[in-house]
């Protein structure tokens, strides 16, 4: 059997990549998933970009130049429009297809991100399969209308490349210009990254900043010296720089495009607005008379009266507004932010169904399983740190960092998607633990009973039971008793 089984991560991985690519694309042409076409805000900027080599009209026709979408994707989709035709339905099937191929990248990775975090081979091949085999979230990884499934790969590089420079001391050139790299590149698809980026170097500082042992420039350790002899503060150097020269061409183009200094996206404004206000409720459509965007909900992707606004004052001034008014609101009504902040947390890690699309069919199948695995990742938290396990802080970052945006924002049932391989990993080694801890009793109790059973049942041995009747031989003298 062990000769059927693949060997290590690169043999599951494939294995893996091969089960949840096969799965997504029998689901995606079986139930031809092709006809839904319901352009969002990326699909409409880049079919624009496309067709006019403009970054723009993300909220409709003449709403002007956008900051709003992520840069990186937006080309990355308008490249498929103009390779396979501009909105035509062979460009929505590589789009797609597309997307379930980064999907299964991403499953794939599971068993080496085990490895390289210090867990198990089976956990991580646990992970991979519940993931692969989930059908859950097959309306992010295959449709392809967002980024979320590119953030969630990219998450696992950035990951994957702070473990191996932990592993290395930090030492490791091209691993650091690899963190540099992708930390540029999640600026440019992903910001809600960089908030692992950044607590990925506080959590290497602090422990050398709060060591009352620590030397300046001096301590054999590299990793324990502080300033720029240190390789942690020389990597954050590097990452910094690498990001403002990957970011420069996309300031400059806001400059000139929307008028003023927009460094990463433009909508973070808006987002607030949307999340805090008078009838938020922790929901992205909270206010909407259906289950997703309506003329009724605030935003300018469906609601008239905001889009004429938008199209009146161009984007950067309509996001500023939105900036000033969730600004205003949230320091009118602290308590009710802190409420709301609670209730997207909740939102966010048990996903309950009234925020699910009722397009979806199994919805409480799918709160079950995100609930389930984020409780499973909460215990694996707990035992990882009981047990002191090496990787259990940068595990801890990992799995929070991607939440913490939404938290003030609102939340939509496509947002733990970023995370949601971390949570799998986690849930999969509580998983583990228990069967681990559930064999080894029935072991241990198996041992005691056959040791309790083999200890009452014995029978004499024949030499002993003689022994009982026969007075000691003496070499001197012949046997006294009877051999009958």
């Amino acid at each position: 059997m062990r000769r059927v089984l693949p060997r290590g991560p690169f043999g599951w991985g494939v294995l893996l990549f091969s089960i949840a690519l096969g799965l997504r694309l029998f689901d995606l042409f079986g139930r031809n998933k092709f006809d839904v076409w319901g352009q969002c805000e990326v699909e409409r900027a880049a079919v624009t970009l496309a067709r006019t080599g403009m970054m723009g009209d993300a909220f409709g026709p003449g709403t002007g130049p956008t900051a709003h979408v992520p840069p990186m994707y937006t080309l990355l989709l308008a490249g498929v429009h103009l390779l396979f035709g501009v909105a035509s339905h062979n460009a929505i099937v590589a789009q797609r297809v597309l997307s379930a191929i980064a999907a299964a990248l991403g499953i794939a990775l599971l068993p080496l991100l085990a490895r390289r975090a210090k867990l198990s081979l089976g956990v991580g091949v646990l992970a991979g399969f519940l993931m692969a085999l989930s059908p859950c979230y097959f309306f992010v990884e295959y449709y392809g209308k967002q980024e979320t499934v590119y953030s969630a790969l990219l998450g696992m590089l950035l990951f994957l490349t702070w473990l191996r420079l932990r592993d290395a001391g930090w030492q490791g050139r091209g691993d650091v210009l690899l963190f540099a790299f992708l930390t540029g590149l999640a600026c440019l698809l992903a910001p809600q990254l960089l908030a692992l980026v950044g607590l990925a170097f506080f959590s290497e500082l602090w422990p050398v900043c709060l060591s009352p042992t620590r030397q300046r420039g001096t301590h054999a350790d590299p990793r324990w010296r502080v300033g720029l002899s240190s390789p942690i503060v020389r990597a954050g150097l590097i990452t910094t720089a690498v990001s403002v020269v990957m970011l420069a061409p996309w300031v400059w183009r806001n400059w000139h495009a929307l008028g003023g200094f927009v460094p990463l996206r433009s909508n973070f404004g808006l987002e607030c607005t949307i999340g805090n206000n008078p009838v938020a409720n922790g929901w992205t459509f909270a206010g909407s008379t259906t289950d997703s965007a309506s003329t009724a909900w605030p935003h300018p992707y469906s609601n008239p009266r905001e889009k004429a606004r938008l199209r009146e004052v161009g984007e950067l001034v309509y996001m500023r507004e939105k900036s000033a008014e969730a600004k205003a609101w949230i320091r009118e009504h602290p308590g009710d932010f802190v409420r709301l902040t609670a209730t997207r947390a909740w939102l966010f890690w048990f996903t309950p169904d009234w925020i699910w699309s009722k397009a979806l069919s199994a919805v409480p199948f799918r709160v079950a399983f995100t609930a389930g695995l984020t409780l499973l990742a909460f215990v694996g938290l707990i035992l990882l740190f009981r047990q002191r396990h090496s990787e259990r802080w940068p595990l801890l970052i990992v799995l929070i960092a991607p939440s913490l945006i939404y938290l003030v924002t609102h939340v939509n049932p496509r947002y733990r998607y970023i995370n949601l391989w971390t949570t799998a990993l986690l849930a999969s080694h509580t998983i583990a633990w228990a069967w681990t801890s559930l064999t080894t009793r029935r072991s241990e109790a198996h041992i005691d009973l056959t040791r309790s059973l083999s200890t009452s049942w014995r029978l004499p041995r024949p030499d002993a039971a003689r022994a009982e009747h026969c007075p000691p031989v003496s070499c001197e003298s012949p046997p006294s008793c009877s051999r009958d």
